[in-house]
């Protein structure tokens, strides 16, 4: 069903001759039989995983889900031809200045966004230190994403707990209480 969806974008005639202009296209689903060697090798967590290759066959970026907006998915594609917003260009600017809260908060979701969970923990845990009055709003998050590694790696469900009893953002709740069944 998420191919289904995604066609909507790389079949648009709005998007596609971009698409196909900048990308060779490959779709490899679960019934393909090197798909699970190719999910081994390039570490697919879940469909829909798109990755993008530059020409030389490194990894550009990738995108992992589909929320249903076309216009948001395309601008990722679009930002990937330019180098724009991609995981090497936010450690490149991460690398540049690692105290900036900004920077630990776009490595932080671009890795979310790439459903590498574990990978986010640090940043979180930086955003929290540097911005310890949270001006930028971000604690809410960062704690419920550290809350979700800690249930993940060592299925401990006294943070998820405790972010339930103290937050109250409903889109996070209806995730912390998720998990908190799922476990």
């Amino acid at each position: 069903p998420c191919w289904r969806l995604l066609r909507t974008v790389f079949q648009n005639e709005n998007y596609s001759p971009f698409i196909n202009k900048n990308f060779i296209s490959l779709k490899i689903t679960p019934e393909n039989k090197n798909y699970k060697a190719i999910k081994k090798q390039y570490n697919v967590m879940g469909l829909p995983t798109v990755i993008f290759f530059n020409s030389d066959g490194d990894e550009i970026d990738r995108i992992c889900g589909y929320e249903g907006k076309d216009e948001r998915y395309f601008q990722s594609i679009k930002d990937f031809v330019n180098n724009k917003n991609t995981l090497n260009s936010l450690i490149i600017q991460y690398q540049g200045d690692s105290l900036n809260v900004e920077n630990n908060y776009k490595l932080a979701m671009k890795y979310i966004n790439r459903w590498e969970i574990e990978e986010s923990g640090r940043y979180f845990q930086n955003i929290l230190k540097l911005d310890a009055e949270d001006q930028k709003g971000y604690h809410e998050r960062c704690h419920l994403n550290l809350a979700i590694i800690e249930i993940r790696k060592n299925n401990n469900i006294h943070p998820i707990q405790s972010f339930i009893d103290t937050y109250s953002n409903k889109e996070f709740l209806g995730i912390a209480y998720g998990y908190l069944l799922s476990y």
